[in-house]
């Protein structure tokens, strides 16, 4: 259907990125999903390797309840049994949903509760991972009262952040869109900044420095001074660009994927973690 050809889409975007910019922006270690069916399909389609690939690459999937969607009390927005659930996606694991409590709420659930149950995966699961490169795939409702509890923190002067969109807390998340962010956390490991693009930014921020490297590769070759380009954001690749970046059909195959890609606008602790 058209939403998975969306997330594949993105994930030809995701796949380039995490191979040009590997540094930067690598691959998840870990998958961390909502139960709901179309979120499990779309972290599939993102995150699953192929099985002839090597096992020892392959992310780690789990499901939690704290990722879910608004509960709405309507049957799109309830997700299945584990043992449903576990014959369909076997590389997930759904051990959260066997020790979660499954609370019914008929006339659905309000923004406020939703908002709470983001904050407290904020400040409790997620502030304790200790992998470096994770993943979230979730929901519009789930995102946007994430986003209300961020400007709340910036408008206390505890978080920083840097997002590529204007009105970023009152922008909605858009089917399958993906953003790649870095979250840093301070010594008491509370969050504390945040810089937010969108995968095509991202990219094309990658291929920015990786030119700015040739160009600086370049004119060493014809002058004995010192050139010193620095990369817009982030951390250089400039190591990985030396191996990556010396044929000339690597940059067409990138400038061309740049041109012709649809716009699509799904997310690294003192290390950065990588979302």
């Amino acid at each position: 259907g058209a939403g998975r050809e969306q997330a594949a889409r993105g994930g030809n975007h995701l796949t380039l990125l995490h191979k040009v910019g590997s540094r930067r922006y690598p691959a998840p270690q870990l998958v961390l999903v909502s139960p709901l069916r179309r979120a499990l399909m779309t972290a599939t389609e993102l995150f699953l390797a192929p099985c002839d690939d090597d096992d020892d690459l392959q992310p780690q999937f789990v499901a939690m309840e704290a990722l879910r969607e608004k509960r709405t009390g309507f049957a799109a927005d309830e997700r299945s049994s584990v043992a449903v659930l576990e014959q369909e996606f076997p590389h997930v694991d759904f051990s959260d949903l066997r020790v979660q409590q499954r609370v019914e709420v008929p006339k659905g659930e309000d923004n406020v509760a939703v908002r709470a149950r983001g904050r407290a995966f904020l400040t409790g699961p997620f502030a304790a991972i200790q992998e470096e490169s994770v993943a979230l795939v979730t929901h519009k409702g789930w995102l946007r009262e994430l986003r209300h509890t961020l400007k709340g923190w910036v408008d206390e002067g505890r978080l920083q952040v840097d997002f590529d969109i204007d009105a970023w807390h009152q922008t909605l998340y858009k089917n399958a869109e993906i953003r790649v962010a870095e979250f840093g956390w301070n010594e008491d490991n509370q969050l504390s900044s945040i810089i937010s693009r969108s995968v095509q930014n991202a990219l094309g921020s990658v291929v920015e420095d990786a030119v700015k490297h040739l160009i600086a590769k370049a004119l060493s070759l014809h002058s004995n001074d010192k050139v010193e380009l620095v990369p817009t954001t982030g951390e250089s690749d400039a190591d990985y660009y030396d191996s990556e970046f010396d044929s000339s059909e690597d940059e067409e195959e990138l400038e061309e994927e740049e041109e012709t890609s649809a716009p699509i606008i799904p997310f690294s602790p003192p290390s950065p973690r990588k979302v």
